[in-house]
């Protein structure tokens, strides 16, 4: 009631259309504010998981990341040091954690994933370690057996793809043919990517 009658004995003094432009202009900062929030939100955070290069999906104010949904390194490029063959043992994975890594700045070679993190990733500390989650496993490697042709094209990686693998999970009429990441690319130009400006994989 109070603020009914506040409105009424403003827009006397100030004139009806004056309030409703300062309702309007009040309206629209709230909004853009609004629509930045949620923007933030639906965006997340940008960094990557440093093995995979998965989005880390908190969407709090936070120091630490934390990725749940971890790829096969290869997916974005990555190979073993000096045979250049497609990366595929996943984040979590044992071998994975005791695997020397390279370091992002230079040809130094760290013993293993915590000594990598702890120099150059501590936000990523502590890094998950396996929890045997058969589908999500099955999932990922049936993924790579299926759109690896284009992957190892574009990334130059030597097929390392074990044979059990393609055994049980390749599926020719879903396989992606090689020139599906420059097809992909192709039609993505008209939505603002530049495949210019797209990271790669190392």
């Amino acid at each position: 009631r109070f603020a009914h009658e506040f409105g009424l004995q403003l827009a006397a003094l100030l004139g009806d259309a004056k309030v409703e432009d300062l309702v309007a202009e009040r309206l629209d900062a709230a909004l853009q504010k609004q629509q930045a929030q949620v923007w933030a939100l639906v965006r997340g955070c940008s960094a990557m998981c440093p093995c995979c290069g998965s989005k880390c999906d908190r969407v709090d104010s936070h120091t630490v990341h934390r990725c749940g949904h971890h790829l096969l390194p290869a997916f974005n490029g990555w190979r073993v040091a000096g045979t250049c063959e497609a990366a595929l043992d996943a984040c979590k994975s044992q071998k994975n954690h005791e695997a020397p890594k390279r370091s992002d700045f230079s040809d130094h070679l760290f013993p293993n994933l915590e000594e990598y993190l702890k120099a150059e990733h501590p936000e990523w500390l502590p890094f998950p370690k396996e929890d045997r989650e058969l589908l999500a496993d099955s999932v990922l490697k049936a993924a790579w057996v299926n759109c690896r042709v284009p992957l190892l094209q574009r990334y130059d990686m030597v097929d390392s793809t074990p044979q059990e693998w393609i055994a049980a999970y390749e599926e020719p009429k879903r396989m992606l043919g090689a020139s599906a990441m420059d097809d992909a690319e192709e039609r993505l130009v008209k939505y603002g990517y530049d495949p210019e400006v797209a990271p790669e994989g190392t």
